[in-house]
């Protein structure tokens, strides 16, 4: 049993490192293939560019410098992994303007393939290479990851083991990171779609934008009077709007 849980930890120490790589690797692909190639065909303005690819040097910057750890600390049982997450917790937080913008990035992209020019060029683009969706959402699925190995060596960790007593830490400073993207996300998709609707009913109607003022759902609806036809009611928490 032992050297059962000997081997897990070693195992799951392994896969964050070999993982963490994968992913550094994901986002030089982001830039060096799908950054040129957009921009070679002319397929982003420069604020679309700035939005999707501004963030990813400073995330790989991060990310390179906690791999350059993971290195140094070796792939053994004897590693102590959790004060190492412990320093690097607040520097995960160079997701989060990434993560709180990703639901409009790939709102972006839905949009602009209605467009049957950049659909065809994106078709050609993308042939053969990694989905860029894929690539995308790679620093929106990190953290969650992060949290889970550091449960399953919270589990393969005997209690006499040096790693032992700050693994809980680790695990609980990564979640409250997580929360706090999690929050900023929430926030940023909020204000988005509060944009959205101000926009369909034109700023001289009414003005809908307001710092706590909060999206909560739209349905969909059939008027009988006095005009029969479609409409919608949003639903906001000091609002409804028809």
């Amino acid at each position: 049993k032992s050297i059962t849980k000997i081997r897990h930890r070693v195992s799951i120490i392994k896969e964050i490192k070999t993982t963490e790589q994968t992913f550094i690797n994901g986002l030089h692909d982001l830039l060096s293939y799908y950054q040129t190639k957009f921009r070679d065909h002319k397929m982003l303005s420069f604020e679309e560019d700035k939005k999707v690819f501004t963030n990813i040097p400073l995330i790989i910057a991060a990310h390179e410098t906690l791999l350059g750890q993971l290195e140094q600390a070796k792939q053994t049982y004897a590693s102590n992994l959790s004060s190492l997450f412990i320093d690097f917790s607040n520097y995960f937080k160079v997701s989060k303007l990434y993560i709180s913008q990703y639901s409009a990035i790939i709102q972006m992209f839905l949009e602009k393939k209605k467009d049957k020019d950049f659909a065809r060029k994106f078709q050609e683009v993308s042939k053969n290479h990694v989905e860029l969706n894929s690539l995308l959402i790679t620093p929106v699925q990190r953290m969650p990851r992060y949290i889970l190995f550091l449960r399953e060596l919270i589990k393969f960790t005997p209690p006499s083991h040096p790693d032992a007593p700050l693994l809980k830490t680790a695990e609980k400073l990564l979640q409250e990171v997580t929360l706090d993207i999690e929050k900023a996300s929430t926030e940023a998709e909020n204000q988005a779609m509060t944009s959205t609707i101000q926009d369909k009913i034109g700023k001289d109607a009414m003005v809908i934008i307001k710092p706590d003022r909060i999206f909560l759902l739209s349905i969909k609806i059939d008027f009988i009077k006095p005009k029969p036809g479609p409409g919608m009611i949003y639903l906001f928490n000091d609002l409804i709007l028809i």
